[in-house]
């Protein structure tokens, strides 16, 4: 599976490409209590002769069903390698709660998560970051900076989910959360990706214990 304009710049696309497709992630605790879900939909594909674009919109809901955040972002096929906008990313709690005061302007700075072509157990991918600013009459109210370092191909394996069976790459990394007045967390996560359709799981670990999970539940036309 790939996608771009020109040979060159094809390249195996870790997500859904075609226009229409939609897919729902669902987000749980570690006691597995459904907490958000995220419903994305491919709004529009497009390319020329250097790199083919898909624009992507998503809406997180709370556990009943009401909206809380939505987002636009990208993922991209360039120069034979797969890039996800770190937007993707900026669906959490944090994001949520400061869209739902009036007055709040976000900004957020990101750096693409890259996927290249080829894909082994062994091969190393390159770190990512965001930065997801608040303010509000001027002044700044929250400030996280997100890194995510040491991804790694740790296994290709088989997953099931409520949206089926997918073969996926296995690839673990860890992440640094830096926030106002010194609040600092890291985690190790653990994520299974399958060419054409994105994340089917991926789970966080923090101090070794699974601190929660993620889960493909639904996706169509991809």
């Amino acid at each position: 599976f790939g996608f771009g304009t020109a040979n060159a710049h094809d390249c195996a696309a870790y997500f859904p490409v075609k226009n229409g497709a939609t897919f729902d992630l669902t987000h749980y605790n570690e006691k597995g209590k459904l907490e958000t879900s995220t419903a994305t939909t491919i709004v529009d594909e497009s390319g020329n002769a250097s790199a083919a674009i898909v624009k992507v919109h998503a809406v997180t809901r709370d556990a009943k069903g009401k909206d809380l955040a939505s987002t636009d972002y990208t993922v991209a096929c360039n120069n034979g390698e797969f890039h996800m906008d770190m937007r993707a990313m900026s669906m959490g709690q944090q994001q949520q709660s400061m869209q739902g005061v009036e007055g709040v302007t976000m900004e957020i700075d990101a750096t693409d998560m890259v996927f290249p072509t080829g894909l082994a157990v062994g091969s190393t991918l390159p770190d990512a970051s965001m930065t997801m600013k608040a303010t509000m009459n001027g002044m700044t109210i929250m400030n996280n900076t997100t890194k995510v370092t040491n991804r790694k191909v740790t296994a290709k394996e088989s997953k099931t989910t409520p949206a089926g069976t997918f073969d996926c790459v296995v690839i673990e990394e860890d992440t640094e959360m830096h926030g106002a007045m010194g609040m600092n967390m890291t985690s190790h996560s653990k994520a299974w990706y399958s060419l054409g359709v994105g994340m089917v799981r991926q789970e966080y670990y923090k101090n070794g214990k699974l601190g929660g999970y993620s889960e493909l539940t639904k996706i169509s036309g991809n």
